[in-house]
């Protein structure tokens, strides 16, 4: 694997990220070797996206935790993701495993994205670059991420006037006065707590995390500085942490407006309270 990944590993590469799913002997056992073989050879960062097992199997239950008791002293951060809080009723890994990595690409794309400019003028106000993240992840405790999006209105083409008449119209033409400020306001407001509250990769006490990270993005006009602003001063009340890094990513080519919100040293997970219950109580029972 080393030899797989020394070709990849260039100057413009900021962090190295393993993703193991911790439920089987494989992941469990071999994750925490690899992200010591490669901390020999890179001085960069390593993460771990560290996938926690669904159902109540003890033996899943004593991988997973064992593995990231491992990993805690061998990777920089692990951003946690609960296989079990994103399955429906009855569903399993296997029937839902199209949906569990469309969401985990969602956010860790998102995420990476950050500061990571590929149009003109799609440079942020304020930018999240690979640093600022880096320095929120390196907290100690788990990373655990949220998401949310809605679409906006935007001036459609309707397909009428010449090439040249759409053309000017869609590069040429200032639409920022289109947008309600109050409508713009409110997208970001209403998006941003959703990330929060909604569903996070892994459920969290919101007050046991030692700082966040939010990317705004969407259309340039949309993304209200204020809402931010605000936005910014309500996450830090509901965290009851002043440590609250953000930015924005102006996105032209997309009619939504998304937030994502990563939350770093985080302590109290019911999850993983669940998983070390499993054990004990299976621990308890081989001694009888």
């Amino acid at each position: 694997m080393r030899r797989a990944i020394d070709p990849l590993v260039t100057s413009d590469i900021d962090a190295l990220v393993l993703v193991a799913g911790l439920a089987g002997g494989t992941g469990s056992g071999a994750t925490a070797h690899i992200a010591a073989a490669l901390r020999e050879i890179y001085t960069i960062p390593i993460y771990c996206v560290s996938v926690l097992p669904a159902g109540s199997d003890d033996e899943a239950a004593a991988n997973a935790m064992q593995a990231l008791e491992t990993l805690e002293t061998t990777v920089d951060g692990q951003i946690l993701f609960d296989n079990e809080a994103w399955l429906g009723s009855g569903q399993t890994v296997e029937a839902a495993t199209e949906a569990l990595n469309g969401t985990v690409a969602t956010r860790l794309g998102t995420l990476f994205a950050a500061g990571e400019a590929t149009e003109s003028g799609a440079v942020g106000q304020s930018v999240v670059d690979a640093s600022e993240i880096i320095n929120t992840i390196s907290d100690s405790g788990f990373v655990t991420l949220g998401y949310a999006s809605q679409e906006v209105g935007t001036d459609e083409d309707t397909g009428e006037g010449t090439v040249i008449d759409r053309l000017r119209d869609r590069f040429l033409a200032d639409k920022s006065d289109s947008v309600d400020e109050i409508e713009a306001y409110k997208a970001v407001e209403t998006t941003l707590r959703r990330a929060v509250r909604g569903k996070l990769t892994a459920d969290c006490a919101l007050d046991s995390a030692d700082s966040a990270l939010t990317v705004f993005a969407g259309p340039p006009a949309w993304l209200n500085r204020d809402a931010v602003t605000d936005g910014r001063r309500w996450l830090a009340d509901e965290l009851q942490s002043p440590e609250i890094r953000s930015g924005d990513m102006p996105t032209s080519h997309r009619d939504t407006v998304s937030v994502l919100v990563l939350l770093s040293g985080v302590t109290e997970l019911p999850r993983l309270r669940e998983l070390e219950t499993m054990v004990e109580e299976s621990n308890a029972d081989s001694h009888r």
